[in-house]
């Protein structure tokens, strides 16, 4: 499985289907402790976005 980046993990969390936060779940998983801080911060960015929007 190629790594993701936090661009992709704020993207499929923007889109959050089920078979989207899986695939975020999988990369934490596999990732060390620096990739998951990027992921955690995707995944932030799009929350705060989403926040923001309203």
């Amino acid at each position: 499985m190629p790594e993701m980046t936090s661009g992709l993990a704020a993207a499929l969390a923007r889109v959050g289907t089920a078979a989207a936060v899986r695939l975020i779940a999988l990369a934490v998983a596999r990732a060390d402790d620096n990739q998951a801080d990027w992921l955690h911060t995707g995944v932030h960015d799009a929350s705060d976005g989403a926040s923001q929007a309203r």
